[in-house]
């Protein structure tokens, strides 16, 4: 598969998810089964704003020359490697339900999908 199928795929679920954060904090923090106060409400609609700069930044590369992706590829690696590290400690530490394992499983592929690329591929 080319990058710029991945980066079209991940900025298209990136997307998604930054509307509902933006849009529908608090019914996303009851499908994962969460409540909140206003403060962390306004906090995971600011996540959907940094969501949709980072939907920018992928969009805006697809079409690049590999030596013009290569920097958000990376970027893209750490982001995803430390999102790994975080969910994977709350779902291990019982902070999510079962719904978790979605989330490091999809952080986990995009790490290692970016590494690949970065590695081997660029």
């Amino acid at each position: 598969m080319k990058i710029r199928s991945i980066l079209i795929v991940i900025a298209v679920v990136v997307f998604i998810f930054a509307l509902g954060y933006m849009f529908f904090p608090a019914q996303i923090f009851s499908f994962l089964g969460y409540s909140t106060d206003a403060t962390g409400l306004l906090i995971l609609q600011f996540v959907g704003v940094l969501c949709m700069g980072y939907v920018a930044s992928i969009w805006q590369i697809r079409n690049a020359a590999k030596e013009i992706q290569k920097p958000t590829v990376f970027s893209a690696m750490i982001a995803m490697g430390c999102a790994l590290v975080v969910s994977l400690t709350h779902q291990l530490t019982g902070t999510f339900g079962p719904l978790g394992w979605f989330g490091v499983g999809n952080f986990a592929l995009a790490f290692l999908v970016f590494g690949y690329y970065w590695f081997y591929k660029m």
